[in-house]
């Protein structure tokens, strides 16, 4: 939310409505957005003590009206890939995840979209419960 706020990008959760700067908009392919997935893996033991290994893929697709070409969402995937490169290493409170890997696909083209997914493959240790 704030990499699409501070991009002037619309965002969507799983299962949200369309949002651009903390406001609700009409989806149309006159406004391009990003959307965010999180897969998540299995729980692993990290240690014989106290942590548990968390890991996933965190997944943005780009979307923009297919009529305007590769370059902005080209431009967005570069933003993406500065921001969340490997190693990058995100905290809120107690809880630090580091991306391990950023890759993204071609891009596709339905229903008016031009779609690029981007993947970023993410780790975090956590206390055991």
């Amino acid at each position: 939310k704030s990499f699409a706020d501070a991009n002037s990008m619309a965002v969507q959760f799983e299962n949200g409505q369309l949002m651009l700067n903390g406001s609700p908009v009409t989806m149309s392919t006159s406004q391009p957005y990003l959307a965010g997935y999180c897969l998540p893996a299995g729980v692993d033991s990290a240690d014989l003590y106290f942590t548990d290994q968390r890991s996933g893929i965190y997944q943005i697709d780009i979307n923009y009206a297919s009529t305007t070409g590769s370059a902005s969402i080209n431009r967005m995937t570069d933003k993406l890939n500065a921001a969340f490169a490997a190693g990058t290493c995100l905290s809120r409170s107690p809880v630090s995840v580091e991306i391990t890997r950023f890759s993204h696909e071609r891009v596709n083209i339905a229903n008016g979209w031009a779609t690029k997914s981007i993947t970023l493959e993410w780790i975090t240790h956590t206390a055991r419960l």
